[in-house]
C-alpha cells in the first residue's frame, strides 16, 4: 500500500505543536504529516500480522479543527461488517500522535499501518506484560 504524504498548513501545525513538545522527536519531526492525515478523515492501509498475510483495512473519522476533541475512530478489515471496530479518543491531539506514527512507519518501512499500541486499545487488548 502507498500513503500519499502531505503536510499540514503552518497554521495548523502552530495549534498542534505545543500539545507535543514532550513528545519524542520523530513524532514532532512527522507532525505536520500525521496532522495532514487526520484532516484526511480516512486511512486504507494494511494490518501486518507476525507470519500471515497483511489483512487490508479501512478507517475513518471525522475531523475537527480542535485539538481537544473527542474522536471517533471506526477500522473495518477486509471491507467485513463483521470485522468493524470502534476507538474513541478522548482528544483528537491523541489520535493525531496514532496518526503521526503511521507517517513515521510509513518513511521507514513503506508500510501503512496503526502501531500496535492502536490495536491494543482497539481491539480492548491489555499488552502482554514482561
Amino acid at each position: 500500500m502507498t500513503l500519499e504524504l502531505k503536510t499540514a498548513s503552518t497554521q495548523d501545525l502552530g495549534v498542534y505543536n505545543i500539545y507535543f513538545r514532550k513528545h519524542p522527536p520523530e513524532r514532532q519531526k512527522n507532525l505536520a504529516y500525521g496532522i495532514a492525515l487526520y484532516q484526511g478523515g480516512e486511512l486504507q492501509g494494511e494490518r501486518q500480522v507476525e507470519n500471515s498475510q497483511p489483512i487490508p483495512f479501512q478507517a475513518t473519522w471525522k475531523p475537527s479543527s480542535f485539538p481537544e476533541v473527542p474522536v471517533v475512530c471506526r477500522v473495518s478489515f477486509n471491507d467485513d461488517a463483521d470485522l468493524l471496530y470502534s476507538l474513541e479518543f478522548n482528544k483528537a491531539i491523541d489520535f493525531i500522535a496514532s496518526l503521526t506514527d503511521v507517517t513515521t512507519q510509513y518513511m521507514e518501512k513503506n508500510v501503512v499501518d496503526f502501531p500496535q499500541d492502536f490495536y491494543f486499545k482497539l481491539f480492548r487488548l491489555n499488552p502482554k506484560l514482561d
